[in-house]
């Protein structure tokens, strides 16, 4: 996860048949700059549960098809319940992008990628392409007249 700038994974992603991930985003990650650093967490039989109704525009990517990007809907704030790895329950509520890491590697425990979770299917692409061209936008898929898109946070 580290060596490829990622700020999650999921035992699935890496052949392990449990309910367990982990999340972990520094101050310094290459793919995610400039985003507000979380302390790397273990999750155990995680339970996630929305906090509100609103959804937010989340760009993402992910490790198991690293050459793709797309815009998913998420909830900006979540409230999770799991174990650590020495078997105590942890109670957390997590905003913008920790709730975003923890929607996104639940997903894939669930046997989801971000890509079910798309706000519309024009908004995928190669991150070589949305980088360049700035396709991910708020301004760029409003301009495509595509439909209302949920409240945006560059997270």
């Amino acid at each position: 996860m580290r060596d490829y700038g990622g700020v999650g994974i999921a035992a699935p992603q890496v052949s392990v048949s449990a309910q367990v991930f982990l999340i972990e985003v520094t101050d310094n990650n290459s793919r995610y700059p400039g985003r507000p650093s979380h302390p790397l967490t273990i999750f155990i039989n995680p339970v996630v549960t929305p906090v509100g109704d609103r959804e937010i525009f989340s760009p993402e990517g992910c490790l198991s098809i690293d050459t793709m990007r797309g815009v998913a809907a998420r909830y900006g704030r979540i409230h999770v319940s799991a174990f650590d790895r020495n078997a105590r329950r942890i109670e957390l509520d997590l905003e913008e992008f920790p709730a975003i890491v923890v929607q996104h590697e639940m997903d894939h425990l669930l046997g989801h990628l971000y890509v079910d979770r798309l706000w519309n299917q024009a908004a995928l692409g190669f991150e070589y392409d949305t980088d360049r061209y700035d396709s991910l936008t708020r301004e760029y898929l409003e301009s495509l007249q595509l439909g209302d898109l949920p409240e945006l946070n560059r997270c």
